[in-house]
């Protein structure tokens, strides 16, 4: 089995950390692969670390319950280690010079009282950290390096150190691979610091794991957010970028097997943009896309240390824009599953579960009874039980986040509909027992996939209708909920 782990910083971090965790599900990464994730915030409220925590645990949920390690949707395991907050120790010290105790070190020593002064300005010495490190990396440096008195025995980080550790004793060659954008505050600042803190770690085992990153350069924009006073400002992102960069030259070979650089020359607009917290909680890029498919990339191989991530037409990303052998197919699978299920099988199944005779319900629908039972007294699964309807649940929670996911890097770039023309802005998860009556029927998945033209002898794979009676004629080594979400990933 292969081990990865991935860790997001800050807000772009987690973005990347759910694609990741999509990308992982639908079986882009591979078989038999566990995927470890940790998401590191100053801000606990972020909008973007709580969408990535939600997508965290309806994978979990999902892959428990419906894993079959013969099909790739859902084949590797996944663990979450939880989110590390650095300014943890300090919950009642969220200021620069409350963390530095400013008043005591002047006390102590004068001269180290100047250099502070000379290195911190004096709104940032007073600036609010609870909603990050607002586009100041120096910031951002100074607080996260302070785990290094800790010796990564706090929060998550035990756990995940010793699971590496564990892993190379077992002869496996684990890989760690970070997210961050390279222009703000939290990634610029966190992504080079924890890559370099990680990598001593380490020690003896350093040589058997491979440490990866994905630094994403800048690829949006936006306005000056209305609430705060002290924000990252677009004008330095360049600056940032620079400074950022140079330090990762130092430190590439020393502390990272390779570097994948990602970026965007078109710009994405964020429109009324939030300092932090809950209201920072920007829409999903293809950027993101391609830095997670990057976590199943060779690191080295023809490019040393760095390497660039392109697309072939800069105003509009395509398919074959997307790294990895198998990424692409994964994912057009997972959407093409998801999107059948959530407009067509799902409102069946609670059709079903309604029916008293289910003998009755499987002449319209003759894949019905190759998954569940008719009738009492035979091995298949009742879909009115409750462990059934638990799953028919995870599911669809899943593939409603993976669905809002898609669509929106969809419509992520300046020239829209790249990927997937999903133009339905209702997509939610519905918990009852009853069909959902606002999800339009559907029976045609030919203009889903943009691009993808199938042989005039693989046509029925478009039509929902001959993809349930192919259900209908195969034979099937699992039933119930978990046999037809997999066997329809198999033939879509």
């Amino acid at each position: 089995m292969k081990k990865v782990y991935v860790i997001g910083i800050g807000g772009t971090g987690a973005k990347c950390v759910r694609a990741a965790v999509h990308l992982h599900a639908s079986g882009a990464y591979g078989k038999d692969v566990r995927l470890g994730i940790l998401l590191v915030d100053a801000d606990a409220s972020n909008g973007n670390l709580q969408a990535a925590r939600e997508t965290v645990q309806s994978a979990l949920e999902a892959g428990n319950v419906l894993r079959d390690t013969n099909v790739s949707l859902f084949s590797g395991s996944l663990r979450n280690y939880g989110y590390w907050n650095p300014l943890g120790d300090y919950s009642d010290r969220l200021t620069l010079s409350d963390i530095y105790r400013e008043a005591g070190m002047r006390a102590v020593d004068a001269g180290l009282g100047e250099l502070y002064d000379c290195l911190v300005s004096p709104e940032e010495k007073q600036a609010d950290l609870s909603v990050g490190f607002r586009g100041r990396p120096s910031i951002g440096s100074a607080v996260v390096s302070r785990i290094r008195a800790t010796g990564f025995s706090q929060g998550p980080w035990p756990d995940l150190i010793n699971d590496i550790q564990a892993d190379c004793a077992n002869g496996d060659k684990p890989r760690i691979h970070l997210f961050g954008s390279i222009f703000g505050g939290t990634g610029s600042s966190g992504l080079p610091t924890l890559g370099t803190l990680v990598s001593r770690q380490l020690g003896g085992v350093r040589d058997a794991v491979e440490i990866t990153a994905s630094v994403l350069l800048p690829y949006f924009d936006f306005d000056i957010p209305d609430d705060e006073d002290i924000y990252a400002e677009a004008k330095n992102f360049t600056l940032n970028t620079d400074a950022a960069l140079q330090y990762l030259a130092r430190l590439a070979g020393e502390s990272f097997n390779c570097i994948y650089l990602v970026g965007d020359g078109t710009k994405q607009r964020y429109e009324q943009p939030a300092t932090g917290g809950p209201r920072q909680n920007n829409p999903s890029s293809c950027i993101e896309l391609i830095a997670a498919a990057a976590v199943s990339a060779e690191p080295g191989v023809g490019y040393g240390n760095g390497a660039y991530l392109t697309v072939s037409d800069e105003s509009v990303m395509t398919w074959e824009d997307i790294p990895g052998e198998v990424t692409a197919k994964s994912v057009k699978s997972a959407l093409r599953t998801c999107y059948a299920w959530h407009f067509n099988i799902y409102n069946e199944l609670r059709e079903a579960q309604r029916f008293e005779s289910k003998k009755s319900f499987t002449k319209g629908a003759p894949w019905f009874d190759r998954f569940f039972t008719l009738s009492e007294g035979t091995n298949r699964p009742d879909v009115e039980s409750e462990e059934q309807s638990k799953k028919i649940a995870a599911f669809d929670k899943w593939s409603v986040d993976f669905l809002q996911w898609l669509q929106e890097l969809s419509w992520s770039g300046s020239a829209r509909e790249q990927l997937a023309d999903i133009r339905d802005d209702m997509l939610k998860n519905y918990q009852g027992l009853e069909p959902d009556t606002s999800r339009p029927y559907i029976e045609s998945l030919e203009n889903l996939v943009i691009g993808q033209t199938l042989a005039k002898r693989e046509k029925w794979r478009d039509s929902i209708d001959l993809l349930k009676n192919n259900l209908a004629d195969r034979k099937h080594r699992i039933e119930g909920v978990i046999g037809l979400i997999n066997n329809l990933y198999e033939i879509i």
